[in-house]
């Protein structure tokens, strides 16, 4: 069994599982796993939403890696790890969620231009090409779909930094559009630490300012809902302040598997 991770030794990938619904399930109690059946057949969205977690550990681990500056820049993502079996034991398990039900439940939006090709190969490799550059945000989609949503950083002679991106300039503000009909709770972390948290939020535009050295990234909750304690959306860090990074062509580190 290869899962949790133990060698935090190894460098040069570009990017963190920082939330994923099968690791997360595995981590569940016995009571909640019990329930669990009774519960998908009821409403398959509310269970699987159900069994997510804060992921604090992995969280920490990605403030970690990107408070060490050796060049790198690593992006966290949600991953559904799906495989349409949830183990209870090691002799027994359970064949379900399906991967249907699964896919409705977390969503990476990636960045890709002002439109996508038509051809799937071309259009595929914008996916990858945003992927690589950490121009992307994460969803839970079961709380609320994000179309729409941007976020941007401004320096202060108008220039512009997207997500994952990095701008040797301290000074700026973040552009936030939130074209959302629910209130949102926003919370801006500096290099993992709370640095602004901006609470029932109705604005559909938002400007935060930005001062000093650090990675920026946002945690944004759904006001009053049902799970108004999970990130509804994460975004990846704008590195403020940085110098041109290392370039490498890796992939994503799971942190469970």
């Amino acid at each position: 069994d290869k899962i949790p991770w133990t060698d935090w030794r190894i460098k040069g990938f570009t990017g963190l599982e920082v939330l994923s619904c099968y690791s997360s399930a595995r981590k569940a109690s016995i009571l909640r796993l019990l329930a669990f059946p009774a519960r998908y057949w009821v409403n398959s969205k509310f269970a699987l939403t159900g069994t997510l977690r804060y992921p604090t550990e992995n969280m920490e681990k990605w403030y970690k890696l990107n408070q060490v500056e050796d060049g790198f820049d690593y992006y966290g993502i949600f991953a559904l790890d799906a495989h349409a079996k949830l183990p209870v034991t090691k002799k027994f398990q359970f064949n379900f969620p399906s991967y249907a039900s699964m896919f409705e439940i977390m969503t990476v939006y990636v960045k890709v231009g002002d439109m996508v090709t038509k051809s799937p190969a071309l259009a595929s490799q914008q996916v990858v090409e945003g992927l690589k550059k950490g121009n992307f945000f994460n969803v839970v989609e079961s709380i609320a779909p994000a179309n729409g949503f941007e976020c941007r950083f401004e320096d202060k002679l108008g220039n512009i930094t997207e997500m994952g991106g990095r701008t040797a300039r301290t000074g700026g503000r973040l552009l936030l559009k939130m074209p959302f009909e629910f209130d949102t709770d926003i919370l801006v972390k500096r290099n993992g630490k709370d640095y602004q948290r901006i609470s029932s939020d109705k604005r559909k535009e938002l400007e935060i300012l930005v001062d000093g050295k650090g990675f920026y990234h946002l945690e944004i909750y759904a006001s009053d809902h049902l799970f108004d304690d999970l990130p509804w959306i994460l975004t990846n860090p704008f590195f403020v302040g940085y110098g041109e990074k290392v370039k490498v062509d890796t992939g994503i580190l799971s942190a469970e598997s």
